[in-house]
């Protein structure tokens, strides 16, 4: 029996089947996946509408969401110098920033944001004595190029600085690195120290520093405090919550934060020595597990404690090679809506902003890479910020119910209502039945 070979050069692999398609004459394809025997068009983000109340040439940074207790949705852009809330209803950006102020805000480092409920009774609307006092607000941190700002919702006109400083520096405002809402207190990340003689601030990228419990500008006293995270010698990168845990990424490290009360408040636990966070937007949360992008160009779950599974070991080598030196603090890494896919977003090649992404399915355990560089071929041009944001939708005008009771503004004249509405009409209309059901029993 003779066996016809029409590949010599490959050899036998009966690991194949008949009809594989020859690997030398496959195609090169991208920006499509393949589900359920299928090819089609791969997953991607859509861009939000920035075309109307933003300043000309202003990057977007960061866009969240945001809620009052009154059940009020915002919408918030933090740019390189403005803070803006979006406008549902005229699809415009309302500028909140401190009294027109201009930020020094700069990709090169996170924006972060906590909703603070507290008690403090020193803070009122618009800083004025004479308005209602406020007892919840959305904090935002530029990562320590601004001071950190406080703003209330709908009952102020805009933003203000996080005051209160006496507790552990001599300045009234605060920057940070990064701030997060843990155990009901605003906990700075890397806190930076004012000196009113050096008129200077100073960088403490090793330490968290937080405040009374319940309070937002109380920074002194019993229940305040701080700690110091040094035994790797790895700096902090970023913090985010898991389960009822507080973990602190750092360059070299993870730290593990217990809420333990008393007069020690938090104790801190080194659970992870050897690798740390690539970047400050490198870290995603779905479904209590946070997914990053390791120091060692690895995509791991860490579920807490020492447990981590490693999920990118076939892209490792690539990520190493792929991602531009010096821009790490550029790339992101987020979810989709369901939690389904994981996209790492980076800057690559001699580029200075994002132009291609990684990503990967987390049922099919299979990755993909999506290249943007064809839309990007100016100098200096690419995305920015990579957000998952969530869709809202807004009622305009009134209900049916509520026009039809409406009253017309002739009825405050002496000519009495003479606006005829529609629901005059069917007061006054006779129906006409078309049988006569009298008989029909």
């Amino acid at each position: 029996m003779s066996i016809l070979i029409q590949s010599p050069t490959l050899g036998l692999n009966s690991l194949f089947a008949a009809n594989t398609l020859d690997p030398r004459y496959a195609a090169d394809c991208r920006n499509i996946r393949y589900e359920n025997g299928l090819l089609q068009t791969d997953y991607g983000y859509a861009k939000v509408d920035l075309t109307s109340g933003l300043n000309n040439g202003d990057k977007i940074l960061y866009i969240f969401g945001w809620q009052e207790l009154d059940g009020t949705h915002h919408l918030i852009a933090v740019t390189t110098q403005k803070i803006y809330d979006h406008d549902a209803i005229n699809n415009t950006w309302t500028d909140k920033s401190k009294n027109g102020l201009l930020y020094d805000s700069n990709i090169t480092r996170p924006i972060s944001y906590a909703v603070i409920p507290h008690n403090d009774t020193t803070i009122y609307l618009d800083d004025d004595a004479t308005k209602s006092k406020s007892y919840h607000h959305v904090v935002i941190c530029d990562g320590g190029f601004s001071n950190i700002q406080r703003w209330a919702g709908n009952n102020e006109t805009d933003f203000a600085d996080v005051v209160g400083g006496g507790g552990y520096h001599d300045g009234p405002a605060h920057r940070a690195w990064q701030v997060i809402q843990f155990m009901n207190r605003l906990v700075l990340i890397s806190p930076q120290t004012y000196s009113s003689s050096d008129v200077a601030w100073t960088e403490n990228n090793q330490t968290i520093q937080w405040p009374q419990i319940g309070k937002l500008e109380s920074w002194s006293g019993a229940g305040s405090g701080s700690l110091t995270l040094v035994d790797t010698g790895g700096t902090n990168v970023r913090a985010a919550l898991l389960g009822g845990q507080l973990i602190i990424y750092q360059t070299i490290g993870i730290w593990t934060i217990n809420h333990v009360g008393g007069t020690t408040i938090f104790d801190p636990a080194l659970s992870i020595p050897d690798i740390g966070l690539l970047g400050p937007h490198l870290l995603a949360t779905r479904n209590n597990i946070h997914y990053f992008l390791a120091t060692d160009y690895n995509v791991y779950a860490y579920y807490g404690g020492s447990i981590r599974q490693s999920i990118g070991d076939a892209i490792k080598d690539y990520l190493a090679e792929d991602i531009a030196l010096f821009y790490e603090n550029r790339c992101c890494l987020s979810l989709d809506k369901d939690g389904r896919r994981l996209w790492i977003f980076i800057v690559s090649g001699n580029n200075e902003y994002i132009t291609k992404a990684y990503g990967y399915d987390l049922i099919e355990k299979s990755w993909r890479i999506r290249d943007f560089s064809n839309k990007y071929t100016t100098a200096n041009s690419g995305i920015v910020a990579a957000n998952l944001i969530g869709a809202q939708t807004c009622l305009v005008g009134e209900s049916y119910t509520k026009a039809l009771q409406k009253l017309s503004d002739y009825d405050a004249s002496e000519a009495g209502d003479i606006t005829q509405r529609y629901g005059d009409v069917l007061e006054g209309t006779a129906i006409a039945l078309p049988y006569e059901w009298s008989n029909a029993c």
